[in-house]
């Protein structure tokens, strides 16, 4: 297991170089975020996983992972152990 802290605005990510890319709290300005997700998707390798954690749905996201090719998968967890109240979304996007 490998992780980096980069400044995600200008980290190179490479192509084709990660089998899984994982993000938490990545709830920055759309004109960092689609970008971003679009290198994301070009370093994944074949067969790999993007997998993301937020506190809503956002449908766009979720099409944006599908129009760049990816198959999406979404999961609604429950926050808390009883499963009342506030819910957390987790995307996994192979491509």
């Amino acid at each position: 297991l490998t992780y980096v802290i980069e400044d995600l605005a200008t980290f190179d990510l490479g192509e084709e170089r990660y089998d899984g890319i994982v993000s938490v709290f990545c709830h920055g300005p759309a004109p960092l975020r689609v970008p971003l997700h679009r290198k994301v998707v070009q370093a994944l390798k074949p067969g790999g996983v993007f997998a993301v954690w937020s506190f809503d749905d956002d449908k766009r996201f979720t099409t944006r992972l599908k129009k760049a090719g990816l198959h999406v998968e979404t999961h609604k967890i429950s926050a808390s152990k009883k499963g009342r109240g506030r819910h957390h979304q987790i995307w996994t996007a192979r491509k």
